[in-house]
């Protein structure tokens, strides 16, 4: 957190959050670009002491480290390195070939949310994306959506959160927690892949998105409870169809 407070401040738009020192980087056989200058960090100091251990039989010392002090120290950001240009090719072969997702035409995903009156604002602001960069954001409290790309996914998916959020008010209270952000995600991206249902376009889903967030989760988010969330997305978004079909 100081170091994303730091990059902030500096107005720092390369910044990714993979740091290292400069020794660490070096033994990486990676070079720290002349000139970076390096984000302040605390760093643990630390100091041995000898501790009276009393067993059964007998007594001994046994050394321990204890925490010291902290001291100021330097890391540098991997946009900051010469393996920077390898990082950025990477995370572009996994946006276009891993997490690629399903597309409809943009137009008619736009027009089964309007036909359907979510009660949400979508804002459009396109923008030029860019590898890690946020493609929509939804606000739960002013209701609005904004979206950075043209892409039925993820307005699909920023719908998603809209109707996991409504779902939370309206039906049994769910009381999803906004801090557990993997969970919002995956029921988000549940959602989207329903939605994509009324357009045949699921049979080609990518998964990969859902798996990444599903294996930070894995030891905390009990089976029967996301059964529940799922069976009550699936039933309002085929509520949902079922209207645009009638209309």
């Amino acid at each position: 957190m100081l170091i994303l407070m730091q990059s902030i401040k500096r107005e720092d738009k390369n910044f990714v959050g993979i740091c290292n020192s400069f020794a660490n980087w070096k033994k990486q056989k990676i070079t720290v670009n002349k000139g970076s200058k390096g984000y302040k960090v605390l760093v643990p100091i630390f100091k041995k002491i000898k501790v009276l251990m009393v067993g059964e039989s007998e007594e001994k010392e046994q050394e321990k480290q204890q925490l010291a002090f902290f001291r100021i120290g330097h890391v540098f950001d991997i946009s900051q390195t010469s393996a920077y240009e390898k990082y950025l090719k990477e995370e572009e072969m996994i946006e276009e070939k891993i997490m690629k997702n399903t597309e409809i035409n943009y137009n008619t995903a736009m027009q089964f949310i309007d036909n359907n009156k979510f009660e949400v604002e979508i804002i459009e602001d396109f923008k030029d994306i860019r590898n890690g960069d946020e493609k929509g954001k939804y606000n739960p409290k002013t209701k609005t959506i904004e979206i950075y790309e043209r892409s039925s996914h993820t307005l699909f998916h920023e719908i998603g959160h809209h109707i996991t959020d409504f779902l939370d008010i309206m039906f049994d209270n769910w009381q999803i927690n906004t801090s557990s952000y993997s969970k919002n995600e995956i029921l988000a991206e549940i959602s989207c892949y329903l939605l994509m249902k009324e357009f045949n376009a699921h049979h080609k889903y990518n998964l990969a998105y859902s798996n990444a967030w599903s294996s930070r989760i894995k030891d905390n988010f009990e089976f029967d409870d996301f059964e529940k969330r799922f069976v009550k997305i699936e039933k309002f978004v085929e509520k949902l169809n079922k209207n645009t079909r009638g209309n």
